[in-house]
């Protein structure tokens, strides 16, 4: 038995033996994104499965271009690239120092050997200056009514982007085009003006995407700029004051919106958004508030009716009064008699 048991032993080593033999060159570490600044440094690695030779091209649509393979670079790249170490290796770092606008492409690596050959891709993406608004509405704008707002920024290479008009930290739901020219990303959104954009401050947000959806470049515009946006009246409310007798109305809307209190009848008894009742307005009485502005030659208008009862705290102490006064008059008519 225990020769059997040794025979298994040297059977699976044999396997194991024969099965590394076999199994080819990988690369299991490769940025599928990198991202520099113009001028810095651009560094690039990575990791094969074993110590084995690479090959880095650079990819056209057509014809791949040749940058570096193991031990060597090509003329057009070795005055400026740098690998580490320079011999067969089983990890590789390339460095770019004073990054140019020619080093943004995609580069293909690839290693062979006499049993496989793998291969991965890594786009590069450069960037220069910061985020600009170029172009934002001056006027006031009107509520429904689209206005542009478009924003620049360098980029160059390929990229994975994420480019947005933000409000109060939040996008803005628009029709945006995003196009690319010569180094140069524009964001081109159509947006629909509403009420509370009004004098809020606008600005633009890009995601640079590195290697993986959580790991991004963070820009936004430096200058945010205000927006300013007519909108008819809204939001009416009425307050009561007890102790004062008053009732306050209050909405909100751009032009700053007026008011008009009336009576059950239809009178208008003030033009102020506070309504004072009177001493004779006596009882419980309906008040009717209307809050209105002028939008594009437009009256709106928003209506709400409150009942209210007139505090007789201040009657009935009168009358206390003239009874105390009446009865006073007749005990000095006794007391003089």
């Amino acid at each position: 038995m225990d020769r059997n048991i040794n025979k298994k032993v040297i059977y699976i080593f044999s396997m194991l033996n024969i099965v590394t033999q076999i199994s080819g060159v990988q690369i299991y570490q490769a940025p599928s994104r990198v991202v520099a600044k113009l001028g810095e440094t651009l560094n690039i690695r990575y990791g094969l499965s074993k110590i084995n030779g690479i090959q880095l091209e650079r990819l056209y649509s057509d014809v791949n271009q040749l940058i570096y393979k193991t031990p060597n670079f090509t003329d057009y790249y070795k005055n400026r690239w740098q690998v580490t170490p320079s011999g067969e290796s089983s990890t590789y770092l390339f460095t770019v120092n004073n990054v140019k606008k020619i080093d943004g492409f995609i580069i293909n690596a690839t290693v062979t050997d006499d049993n496989s050959a793998d291969s991965k891709t890594t786009a590069i993406a450069l960037y220069d200056s910061d985020l600009r608004i170029v172009k934002y509405p001056l006027t006031v704008q009107v509520e429904d009514e689209k206005f542009d707002f478009i924003c620049e920024f360098n980029l160059w290479g390929s990229s994975s982007i994420n480019f947005e008009v933000m409000m109060k930290d939040r996008q803005i739901s628009s029709f945006s085009t995003i196009t690319y020219t010569d180094g140069l990303i524009t964001l081109n959104s159509s947006i629909i003006a509403t009420w509370d954009m009004n004098n809020e401050a606008f600005y633009c947000q890009l995601k640079l995407y590195k290697d993986g959806n959580d790991n991004f470049l963070l820009f936004k515009s430096k200058n945010p700029v205000k927006i300013k946006v007519e909108y008819k009246v809204r939001d009416i409310n009425i307050a009561k004051d007890i102790k004062k007798d008053e009732l306050i109305c209050s909405a909100i809307g751009n032009p700053i919106p007026k008011y008009e209190w009336r009576m059950k009848n239809g009178t208008i008894v003030s033009t102020d958004s506070k309504l004072v009742i009177k001493d004779e307005w006596q009882g419980k009485n309906d008040y009717e508030c209307t809050a209105w502005n002028i939008v594009k030659e437009k009256r709106n208008t928003l209506t709400k009716t409150v009942s209210y009862s007139k505090s007789t705290s201040g009657s009935s102490k009168t009358n206390e009064i003239n009874l105390v006064i009446f009865y006073l008059i007749i005990l000095l008519s006794v007391i003089s008699v």
